[in-house]
């Protein structure tokens, strides 16, 4: 979670640049130059940014394609403590299993930046993505029972049976919507350098991955934390607008899902 305290320190001091900004470009623009023409007449004057350098608002959207391959497991556990013809304790264990895994592509994969550039260096944005997917995906669900005795103490597995084994595979239709902060660094400012325009970003945030297995009854809707690293380069195609291209790694961490339910003694 290191990366979400950064990008909420990130994500309060633009806010603060953006305010600040604000009221200097205001109180800039009530200070009026004046300057002698060939008529002696005077002119007024308002100050005005420099053409082709990342300042003020910063904005982003960027379509591509994408690839994933996404998996969910998950364990259900009952538990039953007991004892044998003999008297001595063991554990009976009912286990429920579950993989759900899906692969394939997005397009247009689409994701979108708000923000504020600081110093024609920095820009601090949100960012929000939009995935469509369409693939393969399979399905299995395993019942199964195990034993455990114990031995000087120790519980040591006695019997492992599978009952029950369902393996399924088919098409998957769904889509990945995430939300999140982030910081685009473009570090060679001089617009008349080969390199200008080069950027790397980093990103964090929240993101729910969702769809629906088209062959049988079953669905995914798992939320996760995302970490996304980008490397890019823009040409200018005027003073304020630019158009490029980039690499984007995405990796996406979910919480497996566990649930443990024990029961006394019988």
């Amino acid at each position: 979670m290191k990366i979400f305290k950064i990008l909420a320190v990130v994500a309060l001091f633009a806010v603060a640049s953006w305010a600040q900004d604000s009221a200097i470009t205001q109180g800039s623009a009530e200070v009026e130059h004046v300057v002698k023409d060939s008529s002696a007449q005077q002119v007024m004057k308002k100050k005005v940014r420099p053409p082709r350098e990342h300042r003020g608002l910063y904005f982003s959207a960027g379509f591509g394609l994408a690839y994933t391959n996404f998996s969910i497991r998950s364990k259900d556990e009952n538990k039953w403590e007991s004892t044998d013809e003999n008297g001595k304790p063991y554990d009976y264990v009912h286990v429920e299993e579950y993989a759900k895994s899906f692969k394939g592509f997005a397009f247009p994969a689409m994701d979108f930046k708000f923000g504020k550039s600081v110093g024609n260096l920095v820009a601090i944005h949100s960012i929000i993505g939009i995935q469509p997917y369409v693939g393969e995906s399979s399905y299995r669900n395993t019942d199964r029972k195990r034993e455990y005795a114990y031995e000087g103490g120790v519980s040591v597995l006695r019997k492992d049976t599978v009952d029950y084994q369902e393996k399924m595979k088919g098409d998957f239709t769904g889509g990945n919507l995430s939300l999140g902060f982030g910081v685009t660094v473009y570090p060679f400012r001089n617009p008349n350098f080969v390199l200008n325009g080069l950027y790397i970003g980093v990103s964090g945030g929240m993101s729910a991955f969702f769809g629906l297995f088209d062959d049988y009854d079953e669905d995914i809707l798992q939320e996760a934390v995302f970490s996304r690293y980008e490397l890019g380069k823009d040409w200018w195609v005027s003073d304020t607008w630019s158009i490029g291209f980039s690499f984007v790694y995405e990796n996406v961490t979910a919480p497996r899902v566990r649930r443990h339910f024990r029961y006394p003694a019988i």
